[in-house]
Parts: structure tokens; C-alpha cells; sequence
């Protein structure tokens, strides 16, 4: 059954694919559209298809609730799906490599194209996006998709005005996301990029890789890849707000003739157990480059100046911070001979590597003390704690969201009370908030502890009862937990309170979060 219906003067058509519609492929029903229609799948099956889409203002997506996947024929320009004309939208689709030689899915269109909710896997690429040049922003959009196993996952080729979004990438070799040459005004935002961190099958795994000029990146989250972000003859892109850890060779890489890019408030780590050369920044003969309100944490480099075949040079490192992790021939700022004098590095604050800067580097002005330096290494998604201030003004990025520091935990990870006698009750508390380090935090405001009445036969006695808890819960701690010897610890007094089971939660009352199993129920119980 085809289902017409209209959109101002142009009607369109829905012509649905599956086992009891009208049409049992894409191919037939793609030869049935005209411009305008929809194309849409009605159930989850294998398609073997291979279609070069040459008319215009198509959309060819998946029903509700369907997951139709398609392979390849190899016949759409050696894929599944080739797009070669404007205003195709292509959405919750699944594409896999089976049968394929070279790339899922190709688009040649000139200035819109529109990918979503798709899911790519098993292919050489994943998607080849090619020659669009949007007229507006959202004329090119590639949002909400899975890339897995592929050897490049998403290919922006000569490209501009578009972007890139909430896309998730986690394949083993390859680039995961790259804006490759001649591709400028891009917008790479809020993307994941991942490998399982197996070296010997990554190779040379590029997280996001930006080979373009006039690029935006931000907001992304690469991790466990050779490189997080790296630069290949990239020219003055924007880079900032981005997560990058235990990437196995550098976290961030300028490779050579990376020239003019600006990077600002983005926070590279390693965790403890990785395994790799823990660099954080590493200029390979570019020049011309400025990082400023830059965290790293746990690195065994945190900035290389290095060289071949010329030097890294006019590069400023400014108002950022690095945390070393102190092992043997940790350097926490290095260069190469032709490099040591003609970088700036600027109110810095460089901590716990075994060298801090290298001993021909001058122009430095270095901040080795800090008191307020913490050294704690877990991040809450929404900002990252580490940070500095020196002579009155921050160090290292603040983070997207900088009134959230950190989610804490409780250990023990239930609060738990043993039945009280009598008519007085005093709950005392003994636990320690931590991060997923394992690092306990005393440095945050304390907590307020919430006690709540929680049996279902409450009375009007017990209601009163309750009431005067909440009234009364006023040790000489008041309600916070106060610093102690092991941890945070309170101590509660109350009087003529009912039996039954009461709740104890704890609320944050500073710039961090708390665990959901920060909370826990104690009993009180008559003689």
C-alpha cells in the first residue's frame, strides 16, 4: 500500500518495505519514488541491497520500533548505499560490511545530506561523506550513530558547513572520526571515540583526526585510541572542551605542519593501571599553536616540543596545569635543542614529574607550589576538579560546567544503623567519600544528612514523632557531617521517637554530587 499525503503544494508519497508491504526491497520501492517520498522499512530483516540514489529530496528510514539492516552487493560504488543528489535523509538504518570491498555508505551530494540513528559495521569505512559543501548548518548533519569495527568509521572528505554530533565511534584500527583535508567550518561536537586498547590491533588508530582548516571540535570524548586528537596539517581550528585518556601514544598530537590552532579548556589523563607513553601534548614540528586553561593529569610527558627535519616553534602553552605522575624520567615540560628557546610558556603550574622542565627550556614562567593544587584524577562528565590558582588567577580548564567538581561514593557503600532500645536514640556514622580511584576526598564542603520516617503504618503519633526528628536532629554537629580522624562521622541524638525504620541519605551542600549509595535505613525499637 503506497500512503500519499501532502506538504503545501507537493504531495508525497509513503511507500513502506517489508514482508507484507507493498514493495520486498529498497531497490523496488526507490524505483516507484519520486522526489519528496518516503522509503520505509515496516520490519527488522537482512536486505541485500545495492542502490545509487540519484533523485533528489528522498528520506529512506526505519518504522518505530525497526531495525532493518542492509549488506551489500557491492554494486553502489563498491557499498551498500551510495547518495549522489540533495535532501536525502537517511535514518535508523543498519548497514554491515558483509559483501563489501571498500565503504558502507558514499554521499557525493553537493549541499545537504542528512544521516541519523544509523548504525555502521564490519566495513573498511564506515561513512564517506564527500564534496558536500552546506548552504546552512543543518542542510549537513551526521548525528546519533554507531560505528563499530570498521576501519575508518566517519570520513568528512572536502566538506564545510556542517556537523558532526552525539555520534559514537569504537572500532580498532583506523581513524574514528576525521575531518580529512580540504574540509573547513565543520562542527565536530559531543562525539565518542574508542578502541579496546589492544595496540598490536589498533596500529595507528586516530580518535578524531583533523586534517582540515577552520574546524570546530568540542565537547568530545576520546579515550584508549593511539591518539585522542590528533592534527595532520591542520590550520587555525578551534579545539576545546574535550576529554582525552590512557590514549596509548599521546593524548594530544600536532603532527608536522599543524600550524595555528587554538586549544582552550580541554582535560587529558591516565588512569593508573595504563599502559603506554603517557604523553600528553606532543608538537612534531609545528608551529604557531596556543593552549591555554589545558589540565593534565598523570602524564609520564606533559608537553614535548620535538623535531625532524625542523623545529616546533611560537607555540604558547599559558594558564594551564600539569600533573605528573612521578615516575622514573617523567619530564613534565621537554624539547628538542631547536625548540628551547622560542616557545612560550606561560603561568604554568607543573607538579609531581621527577623533572619538571628540562633544564634548557627558558622563558618559563613556572609555578612549582600551589596550595590549593589538588591532585585528585576522576572528573565528574560535567567538570573536571583539578585545578590551580596562583597569584589570583585559575589554572587549567574549568570544565563545562564548573559549579559540579565530582560524584562521590560512600564506603562502606550502604549506611546502615543497628537496632536502637529506649527513648532516646543516638546514630552514629563512620564512613569516607570517595571518588572511583579510590581516593578519598576530606577537601570538599561537608555533607547535610537527610533522616526520613520510612514504615507504611505511620500514625498520627509517629507522624509527630518524625517531625520532632527533623526538628531535633541538631547534635553538636548540627546536621553535617563533620572531618574526623577516619572520615566523615555524625552524630545524631533524638528523643521519643516511633518504632520502625528510617532512611539516612546524604545530600551534597557544595560543588559536587553524591552517589546513589550514599544512603541507607536503620531501625529503633522499643525495650
Amino acid at each position: 500500500m503506497i500512503w500519499i499525503f501532502s506538504v503545501g503544494d507537493m504531495h508525497a508519497a509513503i511507500l513502506k518495505i517489508g514482508e507484507n508491504s507493498e514493495f520486498d526491497s529498497l531497490i523496488s520501492a526507490y524505483q516507484a519514488a519520486q522526489p519528496g517520498d518516503e522509503l520505509v522499512f515496516t520490519d527488522s530483516r537482512t536486505y541485500e541491497e545495492g542502490l545509487n540514489v540519484y533523485k533528489e529530496n528522498l528520506t529512506i528510514r526505519a518504522e518505530p520500533g525497526q531495525s532493518p539492516t542492509l549488506i551489500g552487493t557491492g554494486s553502489a560504488h563498491q557499498g551498500v548505499l551510495h547518495i549522489g543528489r540533495d535532501g536525502i535523509i537517511i535514518d535508523g538504518l543498519k548497514f554491515d560490511g558483509e559483501g563489501v570491498s571498500n565503504k558502507l555508505v558514499t554521499t557525493g551530494a553537493r549541499t545537504s545530506i542528512i544521516v541519523r540513528n544509523c548504525e555502521f559495521k564490519n566495513a573498511n569505512y564506515g561513512l564517506f561523506v564527500l564534496h558536500t559543501k552546506a548552504d546552512e548548518r543543518e542542510d549537513l548533519i551526521i548525528e546519533n550513530n554507531v560505528f563499530n569495527n570498521n576501519g575508518n568509521d566517519l570520513w568528512l572528505h572536502n566538506v564545510s558547513g556542517g556537523i558532526a554530533r552525539n555520534n559514537i565511534a569504537n572500532s580498532d584500527n583506523g581513524n574514528g572520526i576525521t575531518v580529512g583535508y580540504w574540509s573547513s567550518d565543520m562542527h565536530v561536537l559531543n562525539n565518542t571515540v574508542y578502541s579496546n586498547g589492544n595496540e598490536f590491533l589498533m596500529r595507528n588508530r586516530g580518535g578524531i583526526n583533523i586534517q582540515g582548516n577552520n574546524n570546530y571540535v568540542a565537547y568530545n570524548t576520546s579515550y584508549k585510541n593511539t591518539w585522542g586528537i590528533s592534527l595532520s596539517q591542520g590550520l587555525n581550528n578551534v579545539i576545546e572542551y574535550n576529554t582525552l585518556w590512557d590514549n596509548t601514544h599521546e593524548n594530544l598530537y600536532f603532527s608536522i605542519n599543524s600550524n595555528n590552532n587554538t586549544l582552550e579548556n580541554n582535560l587529558d589523563y591516565f588512569t593508573d593501571d595504563f599502559e603506554g607513553y603517557g604523553i600528553s601534548i606532543l608538537f612534531y614540528r609545528s608551529s604557531g599553536n596556543v593552549i591555554s586553561q589545558h589540565t593534565s593529569v598523570n602524564a609520564s610527558r606533559g608537553v614535548w616540543f620535538s623535531e625532524m627535519g625542523g623545529p616546533s616553534i611560537n607555540n604558547s602553552v599559558i594558564n594551564s596545569l600539569f600533573y605528573g605522575n612521578d615516575k622514573l624520567n617523567s619530564i613534565g615540560i621537554d624539547a628538542k635543542s631547536q625548540s628551547y628557546t622560542q616557545n612560550q610558556l606561560t603561568h604554568i603550574s607543573v607538579n609531581n614529574f621527577k623533572t619538571l622542565v628540562h633544564e634548557n627550556l627558558t622563558f618559563t614562567q613556572l609555578f612549582e607550589d600551589d596550595p590549593e593544587l589538588s591532585s585528585v584524577y576522576l572528573f565528574n562528565p560535567t567538570s573536571w576538579a583539578l585545578t590551580a590558582s596562583t597569584l589570583g588567577q585559575p589554572l587549567g580548564s574549568q570544565g563545562v560546567d564548573s559549579s559540579v567538581i565530582d560524584t562521590l561514593s560512600c564506603q562502606p557503600t550502604l549506611i546502615t544503623g543497628k537496632p536502637l532500645l529506649g527513648d532516646d536514640m543516638a546514630l552514629n556514622l563512620d564512613i569516607a567519600l570517595v571518588d572511583a580511584f579510590g581516593n578519598e576526598r576530606t577537601d570538599v564542603k561537608p555533607p547535610v544528612l537527610e533522616v526520613t520516617y520510612i514504615d507504611q503504618y505511620l500514625d498520627s503519633n509517629a507522624s509527630a514523632s518524625h517531625s520532632q526528628l527533623m526538628q531535633i536532629c541538631t547534635s553538636s554537629y548540627g546536621n553535617k557531617l563533620m572531618l574526623g580522624g577516619n572520615g566523615w562521622t555524625f552524630d545524631i541524638g533524638a528523643e521519643n521517637l516511633s518504632d520502625g525504620n528510617y532512611e539516612v541519605m546524604l545530600k551534597p551542600s557544595g560543588n559536587y554530587l553524591i552517589g546513589d549509595d550514599c544512603s541507607g535505613v536503620f531501625s529503633r525499637q522499643y525495650d
